[in-house]
């Protein structure tokens, strides 16, 4: 019996945007991480390696949809934000005046470049709380970015910049990205969104409230039959008929959400998802 669900996620990443927003009286962290990568030894898999101030959301915008344009031609990038966060968005303060991005409001340009990458796009938000970023998700449209790494919590600069630093190189010699995480973030409030491991937790802790397992979809089956309101045994009897030929409704709920959430496709299937739960989570059927 297995005890835990696994896949494989493949993304490809072959460049680098740094989009930083910080106060220049700040430690220049962006600028550091800009260096550092910039040193190491070719060939190290980057097409492109960029770092850009930014002012105001107009120009974060300007950058994206630059970004967009070079993804058209093969870019997949990992945009690396710099910026002060919080639990509702991200500050612009290198400007005459400072402005405030909710999180929100970055999601839907984010999901374009994640379109145009062919739903290969990775974030690193190194601002306090950016792990926040994933508040405005939701299963029914598609996800912003395929990974986000983030803190969690409020982060000293240090802490970024340290993680970063260790990240980005051993990402481009692994192409591991789990253990590239695990290995840049040790004893670090920071955490690594993946979006097909979300709807995979989130569509099972359904599913297990659901009940799964035979007797389980059986007991959903004679539900439905009887919401149909058949006038006789017989009509029940063809309305269940017409029911199992339609298949199972969860089934069709599943395909809608990853064509919804996960447009790029997934790497498991219904039924994979299903035999782990009903192997280690075997629940009653439906009163």
């Amino acid at each position: 019996m297995s005890s835990s669900f696994s896949f494989v996620t493949r993304m490809e990443f072959n460049s680098v945007v740094i989009i930083d927003s910080l106060p220049p009286t700040d430690p220049q962290t962006g600028m550091a991480l800009y260096g550092a990568l910039s040193k190491l030894t070719p060939p190290n898999n980057l097409r492109r390696l960029s770092h850009h101030f930014v002012e105001n959301l107009g120009q974060v915008q300007d950058i994206l949809k630059d970004v967009e344009k070079h993804c058209h031609s093969g870019e997949r990038p990992v945009l690396h934000f710099e910026a002060h966060g919080n639990a509702d968005g991200f500050g612009i303060q290198r400007g005459a005046k400072d402005e405030f991005v909710e999180w929100s409001t970055i999601a839907p340009l984010m999901r374009q470049v994640n379109a145009a990458s062919q739903w290969n796009l990775g974030v690193f938000f190194g601002a306090c709380e950016g792990m926040a970023a994933i508040k405005p998700i939701s299963l029914e449209a598609a996800t912003p970015f395929q990974y986000l790494i983030a803190p969690t919590v409020p982060v000293y600069d240090t802490d970024i910049e340290e993680v970063a630093k260790a990240f980005y190189p051993e990402l481009l010699k692994t192409s591991n990205l789990l253990e590239s995480f695990r290995t840049a973030s040790i004893g670090k409030p920071f955490k690594c969104f993946i979006a097909e491991e979300v709807f995979a937790r989130e569509f099972g802790r359904v599913m297990k409230k659901r009940g799964v397992g035979d007797e389980a979809r059986k007991a959903h089956l004679e539900d439905a039959v009887r919401k149909s309101n058949p006038s006789s045994p017989e009509q029940a009897e063809f309305n269940r008929k017409l029911l199992e030929q339609r298949g199972d409704p969860a089934e069709r709920v599943f395909s809608k959400l990853v064509q919804s959430f996960l447009p790029g496709g997934i790497s498991f299937s219904y039924a994979q998802l299903v035999e782990f739960l009903e192997e280690n989570n075997p629940a009653p059927p439906a009163a």
